[in-house]
């Protein structure tokens, strides 16, 4: 059974259309939202989700090849192995998704205390 929702992130600066805007439409792109603040599109705190039984194929294509190419990253190892990607967890981080950094491993002291 195919997995029918896709969880995933915008790497970077990367801004992947999620639907090309209508003449007088605000454009839309995964991940982000407009901040009329900053006049800018910083990433979403959740990850975008598509389900793809409802979305458009060409929407679906777009992700895995935008996905294959590091502009977008799954959010989950269902997702990383539905795109054919390998999967790195993620984090959020000064305010965009980052691979979480590994954590050290607690040595011991020969004496048995860390």
């Amino acid at each position: 059974m195919k997995k029918t929702e896709l969880r995933v992130c915008p790497r970077g600066a990367a801004l992947v259309p999620y639907k090309h805007a209508a003449v007088g439409q605000q454009a839309r792109y995964i991940g982000r939202s407009y901040d009329t603040a900053s006049n800018a599109w910083p990433a979403d705190k959740t990850p975008c989700v598509i389900d793809t039984e409802k979305a458009r194929p060409e929407l679906v294509l777009k992700v895995r090849k935008r996905a294959q190419s590091g502009d977008v990253m799954p959010f989950d190892a269902e997702t990383a192995q539905e795109l054919r990607v390998p999967f790195k967890p993620l984090e959020w981080s000064e305010g965009e998704w980052v691979e979480a950094k590994a954590t050290p491993a607690k040595r011991e002291s020969a004496g048995g205390k860390a």
